[in-house]
């Protein structure tokens, strides 16, 4: 009796593994609870973290990597309480809208279009300026 116990539990913790290891990325897996993060190449590298709003990248940096500003190419929103979507703008003091990423979402850089010129308001990729927290989800989302 006791080696047929052994085996369901032996069984339940495998299945357990597989599946935890099967499940795809979500926004904690590379983003801190309640915050809002941006990455310079993709989900996993280097990353800096908002947990407020930021009218102005030019003063913002990845560690050891360089600017924030026109240098982003994936996004993870960890949002507490799925409280708020990252809105993404081409310029400074949320002018021109780039992109948005819905609360708990995530967007790699294969999704987002880049052109290469970072800076020239073209594509999604290191391209954007500011950043604004809004209430709420959109349909309009990439994430």
């Amino acid at each position: 009796m006791r080696r047929i116990i052994r085996i369901f539990v032996v069984a339940g913790v495998m299945a357990a593994g597989a599946l935890s290891a099967a499940s795809p990325a979500q926004a904690d897996d590379y983003c801190p609870r309640g915050y809002h993060c941006l990455f310079i190449l993709d989900l996993g590298s280097a990353q800096k973290n908002f947990f407020n709003s930021d009218p102005d990248f030019r003063n913002d940096y990845f560690p050891n990597s360089g600017s924030v500003d026109n240098n982003s190419e994936a996004v993870s929103n960890h949002s507490t309480n799925n409280a708020y979507r990252t809105q993404l703008y081409y310029g400074y003091n949320y002018s021109n809208p780039n992109f948005c990423v819905n609360p708990g979402g995530e967007v790699r850089n294969t999704f987002l279009y880049n052109d290469g010129i970072a800076g020239n308001y073209v594509g999604e990729a290191n391209e954007s300026g500011s950043l604004r927290l809004i209430a709420g989800s959109s349909s309009a989302c990439l994430g």
